[in-house]
């Protein structure tokens, strides 16, 4: 424990000394340490070509994981709504969550797949080391990688519902489909 203090004690005093002139936690640059490592060994932070291709290696899969797991979702759900909903009297989030367990299966099944084609493409992750994949820069670059990823995917996995036929007409009489309507 006196060992950690220690340590954190040089590298803010470390960082007072770098700020002079520049106002209090702005622009200090703290070496990326890890306590009681000798400063010969402090990891450099990955190169921003670095960072880059990990966001490309990271993102792209989850583009390809949302589009499926949304547009089975939608394709699924919407057919387990017309058959089984109907004959077994399921409301529609109940097929719509029927629908979202298949397209998660299908969607663990499919990542191995939609990782492989990114590779053939060429997308491939920056050879890290251990110590600069754990740098907090590099979490946050994925992490920011996988939710673009997953939400341009899941977007444009909903364009089946383009193409889905309304049936609103199945569902309401004339009376509850102008009341839909009004509202």
């Amino acid at each position: 424990m006196r060992l950690l203090r220690t340590r954190i004690t040089h590298r803010f005093l470390r960082c007072a000394g770098q700020n002079r002139g520049r106002p209090p936690g702005r622009g200090c640059r703290l070496s990326h340490t890890v306590a009681g490592e000798p400063a010969a060994t402090r990891t450099p932070p990955p190169s921003r070509n670095q960072l880059t291709k990990l966001a490309l290696a990271s993102g792209i899969p989850f583009v390809g994981f949302g589009i499926a797991d949304n547009a089975i979702m939608i394709l699924a759900g919407d057919q387990i709504d017309l058959t089984l909903g109907e004959k077994l009297g399921w409301s529609t989030l109940a097929a719509a969550g029927f629908g979202n367990t298949l397209s998660d299966i299908v969607g663990l099944w499919l990542g191995d797949h939609i990782e492989a084609m990114a590779a053939r493409l060429g997308v491939q992750a920056p050879a890290l080391t251990q110590a600069q994949a754990q740098l907090p820069i590099t979490r946050r670059t994925k992490l920011a990688a996988n939710v673009v990823g997953l939400t341009v995917g899941c977007l444009i996995g909903m364009l089946p519902l383009l193409v889905l036929q309304d049936r609103k007409q199945v569902y309401f009489d004339a009376d509850a489909l102008a009341l839909y309507e009004t509202v």
